[in-house]
This record gives C-alpha cells, sequence and structure tokens, in this order.
C-alpha cells in the first residue's frame, strides 16, 4: 500500500471515529438531560406532595371540628378560624416560606385566637354587621379601662373592613373628647382592621365572606367539606420521562452521517481537483465513483453511530454494570467503531472475502489506530474544554495521522523482517512450515477433511459447436514461493 493510500484510508478510520464519537457524546448528553428533567419532576412531584397533603389535612380538620355541634350561627367563627389557619399555611407551603399559623381555641379573657411565627397575633370576630363586628373587636377592659384586644391584628369578614374602618373613625371622633379611653380603642381598631392574615411579605390566608363561613358550616356539619370546592385542587403527580432510545440512535445516525459526508467530500474533491488539473476537463466517471463512496460511507456511519448511541445509553443505564457506567462516551465511542468492524470483517470473512490472516491484522490496526486516537482526542478535548467538538476533532485529525505514520512505519519493519528473517527478539514470528493451502496449490496431497455432499440438479446443456481447433501442449506447472505476512507479527511462506 501506498504512502497515500495509507493517508486516505488513516483519514476513513478517523471520520469513522469522529461520527461513533459524537454519536456517544449525544447519547450522553441526553442521559444527562434525561436525569435532569427527572430530578425536576422528582421536586416538583415532593412538593406537589406536601402541598397534597396539606389540602387533605385541611379536609381532615374541618370535618373533624371539635365544635361542630353547635349551631351554624355560632359555629362559623370557628370555621373562619381553622379556614384562614389552613389557607395561609397553605399558600406558605407553595411559595416555600416557613411562616406557619395556628389556632389556640382559648376561652381566656381577652386571649388570641390565632397565633404566628412572624410577629402578629390575631382577634377574629365573624358577626353578621359590620357595625357589630367593629363593636366587638373595640370593647375594653373593664378593670384598666383598656383595649380588650390590644396589640392584636382584628380579623374580621373581608366583605365588612371598609365600613367597619368607617365606623371605627366615626366612634373615635364621637368619643375623642368625653371617653378618650373609648376613642383609642376605636383608633386602634380602624388601624388594625384585616379581612386576611398576612405576613407582609405576600403569604396571606384566603378571603372568607360571612356567608361562606356559614356554608362551610353546614357542610362540615354534614362531613361534606371538600377543599377542592372551594379552589384547593390537589396536584397530579408527573411521571418520570424516559429517553426515547429509538427515536435518539435515528438521530444520532443521521448525524454521523452527515459528519461522514461532510469528511469524505474533503478527499474526494482532491481527486476530481487532481484529474481536472491533469487531463484538462472533469471525470464523469471520477464524480460517480466519489458519489458513491460518499453515500457508502454515510450509510455505514449512520449503523455506526446509530451502534454507539445504543450502546452508550446501554452503559449510562447500568446495563453492563457499574464499573463501565460512568465510562468516558470517547471510550464508547471508540468500542462500538472496533466492534462495529470487527463484525463487518466477520462477515466478509464468511463470505470468503477476507482471510482470516487479514481480518487479524485489521483488527489489531483498527484496535491501535483507534487507541491513538482516543487518546490525542481526550487530550485536546481537554486543552479546549469550551470548544470540546473542535478539541476533539483536532486531537482526531493529529491521533489519525500518528496512526498512519505507525502503520505504514509497521509495514516497512515487517517487510524489512520478511526479507532478512529477523525476529525483532521475538516480537515477529519467523514460520519456517509451508501452509497447507500452500501445499495444496502446489499439488502436494494433505488429509482431506470430510465433508457432507450437498445433492445438486443437474442441468442440461446443449453444446455449441466450434470450428477452432486447439492444441494441448504439455507444459511442466512451476509454484514459487516467497516470504510474506501470514499473521499478525507472523513471516511465513506465501505463494508468490
Amino acid at each position: 500500500m501506498s504512502t497515500s493510500k495509507e493517508f486516505l484510508a488513516g483519514w476513513d478510520f478517523m471520520s469513522n471515529a469522529m461520527a461513533a464519537n459524537v454519536a456517544a457524546g449525544m447519547a450522553a448528553r441526553d442521559v444527562r438531560n434525561n436525569a435532569m428533567i427527572n430530578q425536576k419532576i422528582a421536586i416538583d412531584n415532593q412538593q406537589a406532595q406536601i402541598m397534597n397533603d396539606a389540602i387533605e389535612q385541611f379536609k381532615i380538620s374541618m370535618n373533624n371540628h371539635p365544635y361542630k355541634n353547635l349551631h351554624s350561627e355560632q359555629f362559623k367563627g370557628y370555621v373562619a378560624e381553622g379556614w384562614h389557619q389552613h389557607t395561609f399555611n397553605i399558600d406558605a407551603q407553595e411559595h416555600g416560606s416557613n411562616h406557619r399559623v395556628r389556632t389556640l381555641d382559648s376561652n381566656e379573657f381577652g386571649s388570641v385566637d390565632i397565633e404566628t411565627n412572624f410577629g402578629k397575633n390575631y382577634s377574629l370576630k365573624y358577626s353578621n354587621t359590620a357595625k357589630s363586628s367593629e363593636t366587638m373587636q373595640a370593647v375594653l377592659e373593664i378593670r384598666t379601662g383598656k383595649a380588650k384586644y390590644r396589640s392584636q391584628e382584628r380579623l374580621i369578614p373581608a366583605e365588612q373592613v371598609p365600613e367597619a374602618k368607617k365606623l371605627a373613625r366615626r366612634n373615635a371622633l364621637k368619643n375623642s373628647i368625653t371617653r378618650p379611653e373609648v376613642a383609642a380603642a376605636h383608633n386602634e381598631v380602624e388601624n388594625k382592621l384585616v379581612g386576611t392574615i398576612s405576613d407582609d411579605n405576600g403569604i396571606s390566608s384566603k378571603k372568607l365572606s360571612v356567608k361562606e363561613a356559614k356554608q362551610i358550616a353546614e357542610e362540615i356539619k354534614n362531613n361534606q367539606f371538600d377543599p377542592e370546592k372551594h379552589g384547593y385542587k390537589k396536584r397530579v403527580l408527573a411521571k418520570s420521562v424516559k429517553i426515547k432510545c429509538f427515536r435518539g440512535a435515528m438521530k444520532a445516525g443521521a448525524t454521523a452521517a452527515v459528519i461522514s459526508a461532510a469528511m469524505q467530500i474533503v478527499p474526494e474533491l482532491y481527486k476530481v481537483v487532481v484529474n481536472l488539473i491533469k487531463e484538462g476537463q472533469l471525470s464523469i466517471e471520477q464524480l460517480k465513483r466519489s458519489g458513491k463512496k460518499i453515500f457508502s460511507a454515510s450509510g455505514e456511519a449512520f449503523l455506526k453511530g446509530a451502534v454507539a448511541y445504543s450502546l452508550e445509553i446501554a452503559v449510562k443505564q447500568g446495563r453492563f454494570g457499574l464499573v463501565i457506567k460512568n465510562m468516558n462516551p470517547s471510550v464508547i465511542g471508540a468500542m462500538a467503531l472496533i466492534i462495529f468492524e470487527t463484525v463487518k470483517d466477520s462477515l466478509l470473512l464468511a463470505a470468503g472475502k477476507l482471510s482470516p490472516r487479514e481480518m487479524g491484522i485489521r483488527f489489531v490496526d483498527n484496535t491501535m489506530s483507534t487507541s491513538i486516537m482516543l487518546a490525542t482526542g481526550a487530550f485536546f478535548q481537554n486543552l479546549m474544554p469550551t470548544l470540546p467538538i473542535i478539541g476533539y476533532l483536532i486531537g482526531t485529525l493529529l491521533g489519525s495521522a500518528i496512526a498512519v505514520v505507525f502503520n505504514i512505519g509497521k509495514n516497512k519493519f515487517i517487510s524489512f523482517c520478511v526479507d532478512s528473517g529477523f525476529t525483532a527478539f521475538g516480537l515477529v514470528d519467523q514460520n519456517y512450515q509451508i501452509p497447507e493451502e500452500v501445499l495444496k496449490e502446489m499439488g502436494v496431497d494433505v488429509i482431506p477433511i470430510p465433508r457432507i455432499e450437498v445433492p445438486t440438479v443437474e442441468i442440461e446443456r446443449t453444446p455449441v459447436g466450434s470450428d477452432i481447433r486447439r492444441i494441448d501442449y504439455d507444459t511442466i506447472k512451476f509454484t514459487v514461493l516467497k516470504r510474506g505476512l501470514i499473521g499478525v507479527n507472523r513471516v511465513g511462506y506465501v505463494t508468490a
């Protein structure tokens, strides 16, 4: 094989290696993306499950309220307490806040109805009118003459808040001179009247009217309270996604085919240009041959890319054990390339188009070339982390050149061993036994190997007359032997 042919063969092998590497890299990227998506789904599902549990607890707590036997008119206040507690906590949970509230169920004078962990306490009054709610929130302590619920937020039905504030301002003005302590209590009510619980950071309970409180009270009494009827639907948990291997393999194969075609165009265009310079015109036959080669190479690259993608997916999923699960995709791409080339050579061997000796030599050459390109590609890839594809391409090109030089040197060395009988200190096996196939070619009888006779159908033939007379001359057949390569680093006798 000439030096130019060696370089062309090296270029072809390099394009195949690049295509397989890119395909394996695509698989590794899909695995990473899939893991990230499933991780996000798992986090979202965890959050959704927490929300669902909170909604379920809301339902259970309300339907099992200890005061559900009271009349709805009396019970509606307890309903409002539970409502504001749970709706605030659900909102806090949904937004990732650690703020929480709880009802105290205390009947002590001036006691807090709803306690929080962010510095606010609430007094809740759910009367049927704004006037009644404001009056109850402005009650004084008889002993001290101060507001009964001083320093507490005054929670009333949201629809009553505007009117209640006006009433509180009016009552404060009316009593400002004659009863300043009463005026102060109403002033405090005006400043602290609210319709929801809020932490002033965007987390709040849901508004609840008097009418809604009574309706929910009746639902609880019949064990029919369902938060979903009031806007609190449970989340549907998402299923983890799987990599669509077939679609990914087809995409990887197509990408590999494009890469191979692009890289095959360069040497083929070179041949066309050289022929144009020599002949002065374009060679149609050369163009046809180039097109066929590019098409054939692209088809093989498609299969190699699909195989490399599938193999990388299987490795990342741990189907070949945990030891190689985290192996670099470039290594997997190289393995896929060697496997594909070995399978192809096995088929050629079975078809009689390749000898065992040639297959062994090609396997060693492919493995060596792949190893060299893998090493140089990985090295340059690490040198250029921001441009991984470009870095690997440069490294592979250099590795290909090194592999070509190595093969040229190896062939020259083997030729020297053939001519001189040099064993290279045992690295080259000099076999002086004449192979069986050579003996047969020389006419020397060998022990026959039993074979099964396959019956055949005799086809009748019509003899064609001919006027050509032939004279057979007695000849002596000579078989010339020479030293040549009969295996991997093995020299023996071959026919000249």
